[in-house]
């Protein structure tokens, strides 16, 4: 890691303050956050574009072409710029990763017509690997995976999530796996996308896709 220099106005130096504050990290981490998000987002703007090829390639869907990161567009850098901090994020629960991956129709529907940044919590991915059987279905979902922002399970997001668990299982059984999964959202800025609304009371900005039957 190389040391660097930025310069702040009092409103940006207010703003990462309160932000790390929230999140029980250091400024510096705040800050190293807003450039990883940035460079990834510019780095992998097509991801989404990824999802249906996937689908093709696993199940013979035909897919959808509907999905596009939603900074594509014309205008000035400093637009499109704005563009990316204003993008949706949505982090999507194992639950509803699993209804794609065996073809509902609903499933796929709802996740190819999300118009933002898809995330995925380190634990959903050990989850889904879990359930792998045989190498075309570990590089399916390789490929698959490729069409999402993993949210590492760093020394911070640890901590936040043992917290979280620590506060919400005696009253709501909260396991330390949902724990994290929360704190992720949280973390990422993304809205948690989930059918389990039950086990995240600590979230604010969940989104359930549909009504099972």
């Amino acid at each position: 890691m190389e040391r660097t220099q930025i310069y702040l106005t009092d409103k940006e130096k207010k703003a990462v303050k309160s932000i790390a504050r929230r999140l029980g990290t250091t400024q510096s981490g705040v800050i190293r956050t807003a450039v990883d998000r940035f460079i990834d987002h510019e780095s992998s703007r097509d991801r989404l574009e990824l999802l249906p090829d996937w689908a093709r390639s696993l199940e013979g869907s035909a897919g959808s072409s509907r999905l596009r990161c939603a900074s594509r567009g014309t205008g000035s850098n400093q637009q499109r710029q704005w563009r990316i901090l204003m993008v949706k994020r949505y982090l999507v629960d194992s639950d509803v990763i699993i209804e794609y991956l065996r073809g509902r129709e609903q499933a796929t529907r709802f996740i190819e017509s999300l118009e933002g940044h898809l995330c995925v919590s380190a634990i959903t991915v050990a989850e889904l690997y879990s359930g792998v059987k045989g190498s075309d279905e570990d590089t399916a979902l390789e490929r698959f995976l490729d069409a999402f922002e993993v949210v590492p399970l760093d020394r911070v997001l640890a901590r936040l999530g043992g917290l979280c668990r620590q506060s919400y299982q005696p009253g709501y059984g909260t396991g330390l796996a949902d724990a994290i999964v929360a704190m992720s959202a949280k973390s990422a800025g993304a809205v948690l996308v989930t059918f389990n609304k039950r086990h995240y009371p600590m979230v604010d900005d969940l989104l359930v896709p549909y009504a099972r039957d």
